[in-house]
């Protein structure tokens, strides 16, 4: 069955981890002409609807046909295209069914809603002293009820900024949940990815010890969850307990340890050796996940340039060649480690 520029091909089935029930829709696929990645719309109403934006989802409409798809599917303008029969939308949906399609519109919306109002409830049950021991175990009572009473949580979106460079540093941050990338903008607008920050790491704090505004930026690369300290609060704890102050003295000198070992081998290495270290240090970050050899962290492929001191599009060859020497595989994002030992080999002679 075709009409205009559309031709319908087969059923889709939706899901809803929400609701439990499957929901089903035709699915069309235009006759040529290639949108993003995915090249299919979902039809769901034959007049416009109101419609509440989503962060995964958005909508397209062309001419009296509203077509659903992920964000960044249209790499063209969708609205050229040619209307749809009612012949066409007679037998793909049905007038009668329109209702339903309204309600679809609008799960993704009450899904994140109700998703957003689980993780307040859950942010009560989190126990911070369990995260920040290192900080918490050498100070007395008096001084751990001092620092009960001063920390606060913060939820970010993925993506989200922290700080910016030239900001004033106000807190020490922990990161308890999630992953964060500490870069800084370099010439021609490039980044680059000073080094990544993983649970129950401290950051943001060597440049009010050094009396200094921030020299990079932070953001994070999936929501996450921090934990801020302010730094009054901090230089006080410190001048009260020594081994507090011991505590990060041990912690900046350790942080400017790899700071000097990453810079030897972004500037000496060959490409080959600068990607194969960063997958390594991913790892050894990370971790795996169950499988015992996939990375348990999605880089695109922007990230793990900016990581490896390198261009997308060399991060993009050498990663293809690692995967025909089958030293890794790659699925997306997901970068299954198959030969750590030759990457070890390749990051360890350069």
């Amino acid at each position: 069955m075709e009409s205009g520029e559309w031709r319908v091909e087969s059923f889709l089935q939706f899901h809803s981890s929400f609701f439990h029930f499957p929901l089903k829709f035709h699915r069309l696929r235009p006759k040529s002409g290639w949108f993003g990645r995915n090249p299919t719309g979902l039809v769901y109403t034959k007049q416009p609807v109101w419609y509440i934006p989503s962060r995964a989802f958005t909508i397209y409409q062309t001419g009296d046909a509203i077509v659903y798809g992920n964000v960044g599917v249209a790499s063209r303008n969708i609205n050229e295209k040619t209307e749809i029969s009612a012949e066409v939308w007679e037998q793909i949906y049905g007038y009668k069914k329109h209702i339903y399609g309204i309600f679809f519109l609008f799960l993704p919306s009450i899904t994140w809603f109700c998703n957003i109002l689980m993780a307040k409830i859950n942010l009560s049950d989190v126990v911070v002293p369990d995260y920040i021991a290192d900080m918490w175990n050498p100070l007395n009572s008096e001084q751990q009820e001092f620092l009960k009473n001063s920390y606060s949580l913060r939820e970010c979106k993925k993506n989200e900024v922290i700080y910016c460079e030239s900001e004033i540093p106000r807190h020490l941050m922990c990161l308890l949940k999630g992953k964060v990338k500490i870069f800084k903008d370099g010439v021609g607008g490039r980044s680059q990815i000073i080094r990544m920050i993983k649970p129950v790491q401290y950051f943001g704090y060597r440049a009010y010890f050094a009396n200094e505004n921030y020299v990079t930026a932070a953001a994070t690369m999936e929501a996450s969850l921090l934990c801020l300290i302010p730094m009054d609060i901090v230089k006080t704890l410190v001048n009260q307990n020594n081994d507090l102050a011991l505590f990060f003295i041990k912690q900046l000198s350790i942080d400017l340890g790899i700071a000097d070992e990453r810079t030897v081998n972004l500037t000496q290495k060959h490409i080959r050796g600068r990607l194969a270290e960063s997958l390594l240090v991913l790892k050894e970050g990370y971790g795996l996940e169950e499988d015992e050899s996939t990375l348990s962290i999605y880089l695109s492929r922007e990230d793990l340039a900016n990581l490896s001191n390198m261009t997308t599009s060399n991060a993009i060859r050498t990663l293809s060649n690692f995967a025909n020497e089958k030293l890794i595989t790659i699925d997306g994002r997901k970068i299954k480690i198959i030969d750590e030992e030759q990457l070890k080999k390749i990051s360890r002679i350069g």
